[in-house]
């Protein structure tokens, strides 16, 4: 009987398991309100995540003067109008480049056709981009390369610039997954490809590639991101936590279409194919060297696997890529673009693979 005392008597109370229990709450409770109160003095906002570059508005304004606007050609480019800084140079064309006119000279002259990475986006300065290094290393230089644009620009672009500068190499740029995001939709005549507003860059095309309003690209946007606005999601984005925890269970809700999302990347990826065999085609008409560099993402932001150059190698093997395996998360900004030690890593690949003889 005494055995049979001791041993319940060592079995916990209920007032002590509530007891212990409470003491967890008050500590979660404490840890919660810490966390909080340092993510905010770091900078963070309830209702925004930085990394998605889309910020929450009640009302959606366009820049008045934006720094980017499409032309008659419906070719997205700086904005002459635009007060740029002196470091970054834009050309009569609108681009961050030297002049766009033929130059005859013992240097060999390359033309870049890239995204926001070959504009120079986290170079800092912008001069210490890649396409940067790569002129001051002895070569002639034209830099196409502008935020948000893809493989359709590119072809264009290449098709009407190569006959006239006459480059030794044309070098593609192709960034993975961004590429293939935009690579279907049109070029416009005077409508931009992006709306340049308070909430962010908002990509001005619907799933069809029709033009859409500021507004209604808001809208399309934030779904997206940050799931349908609600009663419940406005409760969880009074908090930097509280958004963070709804935003993971969006995307978990998005990831189930993901069998409809492989067939469009699928569809994206035949037409980038067919944009690579344009620019390839006018490069060897106009007899120049053509070369695709492939820019991997941010290695933490590979999601499954899904813009990893290993699964998609079968659509780039065909044009003899040059595909870096030295990049690490360190030579990325945390935005996802190169800092200084990509961009510098980057400049010394390209100059390797222009010394090397063409497959």
């Amino acid at each position: 009987m005494s055995n049979a005392l001791n041993s319940r008597g060592d079995q916990p109370g209920k007032h002590e398991v509530i007891f212990k229990l409470t003491l967890v709450l008050i500590a979660f409770l404490l840890t919660t309100i810490v966390s909080e109160f340092a993510l905010r003095i770091g900078g963070m906002k309830p209702g925004y995540i930085h990394r998605y570059g889309l910020i929450p508005v009640d009302q959606v304004k366009v820049s008045e003067s934006p720094g980017f606007i499409a032309d008659e050609e419906g070719v997205f480019k700086a904005n002459l109008n635009y007060k740029w800084s002196k470091e970054f140079k834009i050309n009569s064309d609108g681009f961050r480049s030297m002049e766009f006119k033929y130059y005859k000279t013992k240097q060999k002259k390359i033309l870049f056709l890239g995204d926001s990475f070959t504009w120079g986006d986290s170079a800092n300065p912008i001069t210490e981009s890649f396409v940067d290094i790569v002129s001051r290393n002895g070569y002639v230089t034209f830099n196409t390369g502008i935020p948000g644009t893809g493989p359709r620009q590119y072809a264009f672009l290449a098709e009407k610039y190569v006959p006239l500068l006459k480059p030794v190499i044309v070098i593609i740029v192709f960034t993975m997954r961004n590429d293939f995001d935009y690579s279907l939709h049109p070029m416009l005549p005077y409508k931009n490809l992006w709306h340049i507003t308070n909430a962010g860059w908002l990509y001005a095309r619907d799933g069809n590639g029709n033009y859409i309003s500021a507004q209604d690209a808001y809208k399309q946007h934030y779904a997206k991101i940050y799931g349908e606005k609600n009663k419940f999601q406005l409760f969880f984005y009074k908090s930097v936590i509280g958004t963070y925890v709804y935003v993971m269970i969006a995307k978990i809700k998005y990831k189930l279409l993901g069998d409809s999302y492989q067939e469009d990347i699928k569809y994206n990826r035949n037409f980038a194919k067919g944009a690579l065999e344009r620019i390839k085609a006018v490069a060897g008409r106009n007899g120049a060297e053509f070369k695709l560099y492939i820019i991997p993402v941010k290695p933490k932001l590979i999601k499954n696997r899904r813009f990893s150059v290993e699964s998609h190698y079968h659509f780039f093997e065909d044009f003899s890529p040059f595909i870096p395996d030295f990049l690490t998360k360190e030579d990325y900004h945390r935005n996802g673009h190169f800092n200084n030690s990509g961009h510098q890593k980057y400049a010394e690949f390209i100059i390797k693979g222009i010394k090397s003889k063409t497959n």
